[in-house]
């Protein structure tokens, strides 16, 4: 059966939401791409109230690529750069396949949504800490080390101020079991 080009492009989002993260390391709660997508999008959007609408829909679908070859933990693409250009290919061929027509974006929309990313990924260590999950501090401050080095957090006042919160919380959360 033929289905319209709406259709298909619906139901590859859809299924590329379904994508489990952190399916190579232990943790209390369950992560997909759909929850991981929509936190990012908010945060994208509280940091810079003025994102494009363009900026939402690359936010939405930064990962769907993953549907192709599943989550790829972050540290494997930072060891092997080869494996981040793959998984960048994997990502732009689902978007052609499926006519996300995305404009370009600007290289400082880029980095607004890149940041949102790294603190969606800060607030789920977080939250995965505060349920005894340890492991997650070595993430947490990789996470926060990258947002420091590439200056990141200093493209909004707000990004900077959301980014020192979660280090103040994390470290005060922390001092609690010392």
């Amino acid at each position: 059966m033929t289905f319209c080009p709406a259709f298909r492009k619906i139901e590859a989002a859809r299924k590329s939401y379904e994508v489990e993260r952190f399916h190579t390391e232990f943790t209390f709660r369950k992560q997909n791409l759909g929850w991981h997508s929509a936190n990012a999008v908010i945060i994208l959007e509280t940091c810079f109230p003025n994102c494009t609408k363009e900026q939402i829909l690359a936010c939405l679908i930064h990962d769907c690529g993953e549907y192709l070859s599943g989550d790829v933990p972050a540290p494997a693409k930072w060891l092997f750069p080869g494996i981040k250009e793959a998984c960048d290919s994997l990502q732009k061929h689902w978007e052609d396949e499926y006519d996300f027509l995305l404009p370009e974006l600007t290289e400082q929309e880029l980095e607004e949504i890149k940041f949102a990313d790294n603190m969606e990924l800060l607030f789920f260590c977080f939250e995965e800490y505060k349920l005894g999950n340890r492991k997650m501090r070595l993430l947490f401050e990789k996470v926060c080390s990258i947002i420091v080095d590439t200056k990141q957090r200093d493209l909004s006042e707000i990004g900077h101020d959301l980014f020192n919160d979660i280090r103040i919380h994390f470290n005060r959360w922390d001092d609690q079991w010392k």
